[in-house]
């Protein structure tokens, strides 16, 4: 599995990118109006497996109404963010939900050293890799590439998992990958001289083509030179608020009663598994009366 990415973009992807992304932050709970168009760095591979949609499209969603909905059966199809510049600190989260699409295995992000993604991919995250369910972080260090693979007990095959990667240059640096908020998984490498220069996010690349017609999805893509984004706070409808309270449960229970034609802001859907229904409105309540409503046990 090491040579993937000692072989870069080559027999993975077609196609290129053109562009620019804005500010990093493209599928967040502020893009209302369910667009891929703010990812300047324009689209890879074949456009027309990528849609922005609202559960009323047909979509499962984490963060507001929009997400990106990703189909697999027509060659590799991607947006891309070419705002880095040269980055030797690079950290990123995102949210992925597979939606019980396929076994076979494919990235489903990479950062890569080439300001337009066609050079050698710095890091590589794939899923299903390197057994169904799993997913595993390919580095490219200045020796042996090293990987991180995460069971697919950790993992929802059906349902929203955040995916959190904290990259540095460094002559012994720290990579770490976060699932689910779990504890850091991490390797310490030799990655002097690497740097990156552009991201990509969606079906990347793969060993071989994907027959499945399910589509995947992504949401919330947040990446930054310093800080970790971390997790977002499940269940809450109002982020200028950093607890749970009865607004966020009956946001919740207007979408769910409303069959999604009143879509909760923020993040609904908070055990995480695609649809925003009354368990969700319950365990908001719950927490809320039950003095726990705090965001920090909600991450």
């Amino acid at each position: 599995m090491n040579n993937k990415l000692l072989n870069g973009r080559s027999g993975l992807l077609i196609g290129t990118i053109a562009g620019l992304m804005l500010g990093g932050v493209s599928l967040s709970s502020q893009a209302q109006d369910c667009t891929i168009i703010n990812w300047e760095g324009g689209t890879g591979g074949n456009a027309a497996q990528l849609a922005a949609g609202s559960p009323l499209d047909g979509h499962t969603r984490y963060g507001g109404p929009c997400s990106l909905e990703v189909f697999l059966d027509d060659g590799i199809s991607y947006v891309a963010d070419d705002s880095p510049i040269g980055e030797d600190k690079y950290n990123v989260r995102f949210y992925f939900n597979p939606n019980g699409s396929t076994t076979e295995a494919f990235t489903i992000f990479a950062a890569n050293d080439a300001d337009d993604g066609t050079g050698t991919d710095v890091i590589q995250l794939w899923y299903n890799e390197p057994n169904a369910g799993e997913a595993s972080l390919l580095i490219a260090t200045e020796g042996t590439d090293a990987t991180i693979t995460v069971d697919a007990g950790e993992i929802r095959a059906n349902g929203w998992n955040s995916f959190e990667i904290a990259w540095l240059a460094d002559g012994s640096a720290e990579i770490a990958l976060s699932v689910n908020g779990g504890a850091d998984q991490t390797v310490n490498v030799d990655t002097t001289s690497k740097r990156i220069r552009s991201a990509l996010l969606g079906f990347v690349g793969s060993d071989g083509p994907i027959a499945s017609t399910t589509p995947v999805y992504f949401d919330d893509f947040d990446s930054r030179r310093v800080s970790r984004p971390g997790r977002l706070c499940r269940g809450l409808t109002n982020d200028s608020r950093d607890s749970l309270d009865l607004e966020d449960a009956f946001a919740i229970y207007d979408e769910f009663a409303s069959l999604g034609l009143s879509l909760a802001a923020g993040q609904p859907d908070h055990n995480e598994d695609g649809a925003v229904d009354l368990e969700d409105f319950f365990a908001v309540y719950d927490a809320f009366a039950n003095l726990a409503a705090d965001c920090s046990l909600h991450r």
